[in-house]
């Protein structure tokens, strides 16, 4: 696996996240830069991070809580299009 190192930023809180990551591929290019999330209740985790013209995505690998969390609830994907500066 090509492991990469991300930083994802929240520039109104100025918080950073920091994230290991793999690549993942699609058919087509992605037509908007999105964060895609798995939620499990009222609890969020970040899946996948895709940029806008790219076939090449980032795939986050399971927290140990998400998978406990995956063994009582069934998951659903929650898009949020990002903006990259």
């Amino acid at each position: 696996m090509d492991g990469k190192t991300l930083m994802l930023r929240n520039g109104d809180a100025k918080q950073n996240l920091i994230v290991q990551a793999i690549s993942t591929e699609s058919l087509k290019p992605s037509e908007k830069t999105k964060l895609v999330f798995h939620r499990y209740a009222d609890r969020y985790f970040l899946a996948e991070v895709w940029v806008e013209g790219n076939d090449l995505g980032h795939q986050i690998a399971k927290s140990s809580r998400e998978k406990e969390l995956a063994m009582d609830y069934a998951v659903e994907h929650v898009v949020v299009l990002a903006q990259l500066h």
